[in-house]
């Protein structure tokens, strides 16, 4: 017959041997994580779903530096605004210089531009850059600079389909009427470049990620740029804006 004490003991023994395997598994997870991604750690998230992170001063450099992949993901609760009321700025010029010499240097002469900086509010620094032309065929090429300050879902980026993370720093979407090529500094300082076919800009600028097929007639010219034109352009705007 089994005694109390005993019984106890044994009960206490069974406890202690749980214990350990759980420590054992613990400590097995942090090793593999550890030791599967050593870069750096995800970056903050937001807790109410679509909240706008593009809100980083664009001219200051970020307190938080991850990979690409911790900063956009279809995932991430986070939305980007893209927009906001425009503001004064010190770098615009600088921006729009560089960009118009990249434009003529890997696509040709266009025919209108636009240019302005945005934030949420007239007080507040800039979050948002813009630089737009329009090509005399109708077609156009827009790139969009800004910093996030937590994880965000490309979804908000302009797209006729998903975007692919192809290297550690570049997310590419190539549809037939819009090809976008999205560069990512670590401190989460982004630049977008995206060319639209003849229309496209009209139907997809303002559309939370890859919409469906419209049953609007507008004709809907090619995207005649491509992401090996779209990939340098959008390697230097990254490289002026985060050279602060």
């Amino acid at each position: 017959m089994t005694t109390p004490f005993l019984s106890r003991r044994r009960s206490n023994r069974r406890l202690l041997l749980g214990l350990t395997i759980a420590a054992a598994v613990a400590a097995t997870v942090v090793l593999v994580w550890s030791g599967d991604d050593t870069a750096t750690p995800p970056v903050s998230t937001v807790a109410v779903v679509n909240t706008p992170v593009d809100i980083g001063c664009l001219d200051d450099p970020g307190a938080e530096a991850a990979e690409a992949r911790h900063w956009y993901s279809y995932d991430a609760k986070g939305g980007l605004n893209l927009d906001g009321e425009i503001v004064p700025s010190l770098r615009i010029g600088d921006y729009a210089a560089l960009a118009f010499d990249e434009i003529h240097a890997h696509v040709g002469s266009y025919a209108t531009s636009a240019i302005r900086d945005v934030a949420p509010d007239p007080s507040f620094c800039t979050t948002d850059r813009f630089v737009g032309v329009e090509f005399a065929d109708g077609s156009e090429l827009n790139l969009l600079a800004w910093r996030s300050v937590a994880a965000a879902s490309p979804q908000w980026v302009p797209s006729e389909v998903p975007f692919v993370q192809v290297d550690d720093s570049t997310f590419v979407s190539e549809g037939p009427h819009l090809v976008a090529v999205m560069k990512v500094a670590p401190d989460g300082t982004t630049v977008a470049a995206i060319a639209y076919g003849i229309n496209a800009r009209e139907r997809f600028a303002r559309a939370s990620g890859p919409i469906p097929v419209s049953t609007l007639a507008v004709d809907l010219g090619s995207a005649t740029i491509t992401v090996a034109q779209l990939t340098p352009i959008a390697e230097a705007m990254l490289a002026f804006s985060v050279a602060r």
